[in-house]
């Protein structure tokens, strides 16, 4: 029977992991390697995790003295992994009991290398061709936890270290490799955001304008390569998707880092011109001129007359210079 590691990350997810572990547990398809990797945790997760070893030794343990990010936890479990199949499960929410049975069905019945469940609405499974054109990278739920993986797909590829974006960048590197994915809309990742938690604050700061930037300079190097340049116009598409969410992260500096509106116009121009240079006129979208506006006056950025890279370099080292303010 074959194997599925699940790699399950956790940081300070003591209220959530028994419901996790739980439905980890009771899963139909049994033969389950649960590796969990404790990021420096400073709560009582790692005794909550102890208590479910004790009585099932299926569950294996792995420590980090301090905090180092998602990416790092789930490359050190795809290291460690064993299984023929590899999935992702965050610590804060958990899968329905046919979760893992039903996406390794979906995946040898399709000849796929990947089977995603479906967040939406129940129906019949479907099958999507990324080299097909009019599909885009972004068909499947960009987040990895929803999926489940061959382990000969993932290879010796890992998420990229300490970026607020690693799902999206893992999950097109994934989409281009394996060509085709379905999606199995029989079964369910109940996503469950903690409000305690990483991702509900910490996503309108400089270093996340920052990340997309890396994430995007990521993807553009890898279809640069001969195995996927087939992809270089999808990968386009799937920057710009990432780019869109730059504005509003401006626009909530005012709040986050109290910015003037002064401040913020300015960082919008420079956005737009940056955007003009790479990519043509799609700032012209009326929610960015809207934005843009909101914050209007008399400041004009001078960024019209400079190179692209020397553009965007200013850009990126105005994100720094507040990230370290705030």
């Amino acid at each position: 029977m074959e194997k599925i590691s699940v790699i399950v990350p956790v940081y300070n997810t003591e209220k959530f992991l028994p419901r996790c572990l739980s439905s980890l547990e009771n899963q139909t398809y049994q033969n389950l390697e649960i590796c969990l990797v404790d990021d420096g945790s400073t709560d009582q997760s790692r005794e909550v995790i102890k208590k479910y070893r004790e009585k099932d030794s299926r569950i294996h343990l792995y420590l980090f003295p301090k905090n180092e990010g998602v990416s790092l936890a789930r490359n050190k479990g795809i290291d460690c992994a064993t299984g023929d199949y590899i999935g992702f499960v965050d610590s804060d929410d958990y899968i329905a009991p046919n979760y893992y049975e039903t996406l390794l069905k979906t995946m040898k019945k399709e000849h796929v290398k990947i089977a995603s469940a479906s967040l939406g609405k129940k129906g019949h499974t479907q099958t999507i061709n990324f080299s097909k054109k009019g599909t885009s990278l972004l068909s499947t739920n960009i987040s990895v936890c929803t999926n489940l993986y061959t382990r000969d797909l993932i290879g010796e590829d890992r998420f990229l270290p300490h970026c607020r974006f690693e799902d999206a960048a893992f999950s097109v590197l994934m989409n281009m490799k394996a060509e085709k994915a379905a999606i199995s809309k029989t079964t369910k990742y109940y996503y469950c955001p903690n409000q305690e938690g990483f991702m509900e604050h910490n996503f309108q700061t400089p270093q996340t304008v920052l990340d997309i930037f890396e994430v995007s300079e990521y993807l553009q190097k890898i279809v640069q390569t001969p195995s996927y340049e087939r992809f270089q116009k999808k990968i386009k598409d799937v920057q710009l998707s990432l780019f869109w969410s730059i504005p509003r992260t401006i626009d909530s500096f005012y709040y986050t880092l109290a910015l003037e509106p002064s401040e913020i116009y300015d960082l919008m121009n420079h956005f737009e011109v940056v955007m003009n240079k790479k990519y043509g006129k799609i700032t012209k979208y009326k929610g960015f001129q809207m934005l843009k506006e909101y914050h209007k006056n008399e400041l004009q950025g001078l960024y019209q007359n400079m190179q692209e890279d020397s553009c965007i370099n200013s850009f990126k080292q105005k994100m720094k210079t507040l990230e370290r303010k705030h």
